[in-house]
């Protein structure tokens, strides 16, 4: 059970009211202690909950807006908090479209029972042979899309792969250490026409070994592409995570990287989210 004096204590820091040795010191138990880091993602939540049904005070509604959305991270966690609140109240709308949508298909089929037998059954084989194409040529086009960009990955981040210098044509960033409230200055990665390649560095203090999953999504949540089995790598004599993708995926905008260690806890090295900004 939370405490009641912690959970105001982190809602304060949430909102961007603690001292900067107060806020110090919540960052380092966010490191250090995995359970302290749990409670402080529910008692974010609960304040989403509530900004969202209108019950904050103004002064906590005018920190909100001040503070907690100044970074694109936070932004993100209220844009997914609206869609799932809006997702529950258009269920019934989404009813209605499938009973609609069955409508249609009695309709067609009313049609048909005006021609003979055999005129049904021909237009009943053109539409099933028209839907099946359909399908099938839906799930081949993404499904190749979907490998040829698994394979692309697997080229730029395989065990084999070499770590690019940044040029003309790789776009590279350093993303900071990890923190749930940033101070609201985002990596900016500036891409070009020339752009093949976007790096992101990871800086993995204690250089501890280990494999990583990450999870690349944009401000709307939806997956772009994902990276496993990414090992640790020595870029400039400092152990770093390094990941490349290519730039063909990334429009202008607000991206996350989710980055986990495999086969440990949830409070792996270097695990947690990372904000950056694509620009052109």
């Amino acid at each position: 059970m939370k405490e009641p004096k912690q959970e105001t204590e982190i809602r304060r820091y949430l909102l961007g009211e603690l001292s900067d040795s107060e806020r110090e010191h919540v960052e380092e138990r966010l490191i250090s202690d995995g359970d302290y880091k749990e409670e402080v993602l529910t008692v974010e939540e609960e304040l989403l909950e509530d900004y969202l049904a209108g019950v904050l005070s103004p002064p906590e509604r005018e920190l909100f807006h001040k503070n907690y959305l100044s970074a694109p991270l936070q932004k993100q966690k209220l844009r997914i908090a609206q869609a799932l609140g809006k997702y529950a109240a258009q269920t019934s709308v989404q009813t209605l479209k499938t009973v609609a949508s069955q409508s249609w298909i009695e309709r067609l089929l009313n049609v048909l029972r005006f021609h003979n037998g055999l005129m049904q059954l021909s237009w009943a084989v053109l539409v099933l042979i028209v839907v099946l194409a359909a399908g099938w040529w839906i799930v081949k086009t993404f499904r190749s899309d979907g490998n040829e960009l698994q394979a692309e990955l697997t080229r730029l981040n395989g065990p084999q792969s070499t770590v690019l210098t940044p040029g003309s044509s790789v776009a590279s960033g350093v993303l900071p250490p990890l923190s749930v409230r940033e101070s609201g200055r985002s990596v900016i990665v500036t891409t070009t026409t020339e752009t093949q390649v976007v790096q992101l560095r990871i800086p993995q203090p204690t250089g501890q070994p280990g494999s990583y999953q990450a999870v690349l999504k944009d401000s709307n949540g939806r997956e772009v592409a994902r990276i496993s089995d990414i090992a640790i790598r020595a870029v400039d004599n400092m152990p770093m995570i390094v990941l490349q993708f290519p730039a063909k995926i990334f429009q202008p905008g607000d991206y996350v990287i989710t980055l986990a260690q495999l086969n440990s806890g949830s409070g792996g090295e270097g695990s947690g989210d990372y904000s950056f900004r694509i620009a052109r």
